[in-house]
């Protein structure tokens, strides 16, 4: 009888396989002195009686192979971070390429650190927005908190970074802009327009002034001030006539058709 040496069956004399495990009975093992044949169960070899090495037992052919444990989906309660410059698409257009990059990898820079140091993650970068996510994939009690929180040191970071380029003046005009233009029917509307355009006129930018001047015109003839509204839409005509801008000329004929070019910047 043949006992196989994997699961200790016995089998007939002659069987190449053992009928219990489908494991091969014939093992090609030879002592390495006399060169005789032998089998993984002897202990010493029948030619020269020498010990014979353990060999390691074979591995079941048909043994199971380990299950793989399929994806589990998991929904997370996250608390995610958007903030992007203001004034952005002002700058760019108006300064140097090579400035404007090395601006925003500094931003970008502040942007990872400052998410880092409160235990987010970045998501991404769209432009010179950021996208940032708590939660995933470790969920802390206080991950809406240290989002607000990044938020606020994001806020003045960026502000010192304005002031250190030299461009505060153009992010606080803007500023001043969108103040304006959420105020809607408030009266300190009136006062973020001008404040705005004083800003973008001290700082030589006059296309970004007719922009305010037009917004201004729109805002004060919707409020029933046409009279008000004149000087500015025409400087801003002026203004997007001599840059050939003809979209904004369009807007300014839909706010007061024929208006005069009367003042220059």
């Amino acid at each position: 009888m043949a006992v196989c040496g994997s699961c200790g069956r016995e089998n007939r004399e002659g069987r190449k396989f053992c009928v219990g495990c489908g494991q091969s009975l014939v093992v090609a093992l030879l002592r390495p002195s006399c060169g005789a044949p032998y089998q993984p169960d002897e202990s010493f070899c029948g030619d020269c009686g020498a010990a014979l090495a353990a060999a390691p037992a074979p591995t079941p052919a048909t043994a199971a192979a380990a299950p793989i444990e399929a994806a589990v989906a998991e929904r997370r309660l996250v608390t995610v971070l958007f903030a992007d410059l203001v004034g952005f698409t002002t700058l760019s257009e108006s300064r140097d390429p090579e400035e404007v990059r090395e601006l925003l990898s500094r931003y970008f820079d502040t942007c990872r650190r400052l998410i880092g140091l409160y235990g987010g993650v970045v998501e991404k970068f769209i432009g010179d927005a950021v996208m940032a996510v708590w939660g995933t994939p470790v969920a802390t009690e206080d991950d809406a908190e240290r989002a607000v929180r990044t938020a606020l040191d994001l806020v003045a970071a960026v502000q010192s970074l304005g002031q250190e380029a030299g461009i505060d003046g153009l992010l606080e005009a803007t500023a001043h802009r969108f103040r304006a233009r959420l105020a809607g029917d408030d009266p300190g509307a009136d006062r973020h327009f001008t404040t705005s355009a004083a800003q973008l006129r001290s700082l030589e930018l006059p296309f970004y002034l007719a922009v305010v001047q037009l917004e201004h015109g729109e805002w004060l003839t919707a409020r029933g001030r046409p009279d008000d509204a004149q000087p500015l839409l025409a400087e801003a005509r002026d203004t997007f006539e001599r840059l050939e801008a003809l979209p904004w000329l369009e807007r300014v004929d839909v706010v007061a058709p024929g208006a005069a070019a009367e003042v220059g910047v």
